[in-house]
């Protein structure tokens, strides 16, 4: 799917992922919205990359889509 279908998605909840990332590592993208804990005062899209060391399992860092990611055709739901 298109980066814009997959935004779609992320915005009713679903996580999303690139086929053409390194997806043998486990990563993906999520929506954070604003929330009591929150700091941030609109909702963002970060990446969990999977890390052992982790309690959560992931890694969580801010995701901004390159050019390659918007005009890609390898978006997925998982």
């Amino acid at each position: 799917m298109t980066f814009s279908q997959a935004l779609e998605l992320i915005k009713n909840g679903k996580k999303i992922t690139n086929t053409q990332w390194n997806n043998k590592s486990g990563m993906f993208l999520e929506l954070q919205r604003r929330d009591k804990n929150s700091k941030m005062t609109k909702p963002y899209i970060y990446f969990n990359i999977p890390c052992e060391e982790e309690d959560s399992g992931y890694q969580r860092v801010p995701y901004i889509p390159s050019n390659h990611d918007l005009f890609s055709e390898e978006w997925c739901s998982i």
